[in-house]
């Protein structure tokens, strides 16, 4: 089902489809994604799957959304946590929704782009891309369960050496598609070993040494898929200082939900990525009302000044 999209003109998609998924609460960050992606240059195609009804900016988009930027609304999976959705809308995209498009890029409704949008399909027309987490990979010191786990299901041998990828960002050419069908066979399979997919993380009793379902089973894929890879040091994220690929505001409350001086009053610090996110929250879409934008801006800015001072 197609949600009623506020859509510009413009050609069909042929590049690749820039697209994220979201809840209600969380279209804040995915106007920031997209006011990002403009500022990175972005032509083409952005598609919101929605799990709820559309509201706010996706009713009308604002003046100021470059003609050659098309804007879809559409009803993401409802029988699943959004998180263990992307394999499964990102082969839609290819099969069904814009089927004339060269791949798909999918960027978390809390992440904003830092890189030139040239830059991004440069790497994507060449590699499958995601980005290294922050965290040590989880399969260290059992190698042996999730190769044997991924050997079982698919018949294919893999090393689990390398980074850990985080699956807040993911690049595909429709010829690396093999990398979305494994992500999405292996999140069927721990389905079947008793995982609940309604569920964020894999809690309770586990059949599997999974956690992060999602991230887990991408990890697995982007191994066993045969497809040449990029994975991003964690700067890319920005977890690490000096990256300019992303921002990934990874921990709550996000952003738009936090208040920085108490924080730098207590010891904490501001990130990178709640900089970032405020630098993308204007325009062309208001992610937030103005005068809430003044004041989150204003808290903002004294809590980097008051910690530059004690630093």
């Amino acid at each position: 089902m197609t949600a009623a999209p506020a859509q510009n003109s413009g050609p069909a998609a042929t590049g690749i489809v820039a697209f994220t998924l979201c809840e209600p609460a969380y279209l804040v960050g995915a106007a920031a994604l997209f006011n990002s992606l403009i500022a990175s240059g972005f032509q083409g195609t952005f598609i919101v799957g929605l799990k709820g009804g559309p509201g706010g900016w996706l009713l009308t988009l604002p003046a100021g959304v470059p003609a050659g930027v098309n804007v879809r609304v559409i009803a993401a999976p409802g029988d699943r946590h959004l998180t263990h959705g992307k394999a499964l809308f990102a082969r839609r995209i290819l099969d069904e929704l814009e089927p004339a498009c060269t791949g798909i890029a999918y960027f978390d409704p809390d992440v904003v782009v830092k890189a030139k949008w040239s830059d991004i399909t440069a790497r994507i027309l060449t590699t499958a891309c995601v980005c290294a987490d922050e965290n040590a990979p989880p399969w260290l010191g059992q190698e042996a369960p999730w190769s044997r786990f991924a050997a079982e299901q698919t018949g294919l041998s893999t090393a689990m050496d390398g980074a850990c990828c985080n699956g807040g960002f993911v690049g595909a050419l429709r010829a690396h598609r093999a990398v979305l069908d494994l992500w999405e066979k292996l999140i069927l399979a721990c389905v079947q070993r008793g995982f609940d997919p309604r569920e964020f993380t894999w809690n309770g009793e586990r059949a599997l040494p999974f956690f992060f379902v999602d991230q887990d089973m991408l990890n697995l894929a982007i191994r066993l898929a045969g497809a040449p890879v990029w994975i991003g040091g964690p700067e890319t994220m920005d977890f690490r200082p000096g990256g300019n690929w992303l921002s990934h505001a990874i921990s709550t409350p996000k952003p738009w939900g936090r208040w920085y001086l108490p924080r730098v009053l207590a010891g904490r610090t501001v990130r990178q990525c709640d900089v970032a996110f405020w630098e993308n929250a204007a325009k062309p879409i208001p992610a937030v009302p103005a005068v809430s934008r003044w004041f989150h801006r204003l808290d903002l800015a004294l809590a980097r000044s008051l910690s530059h001072k004690t630093s």
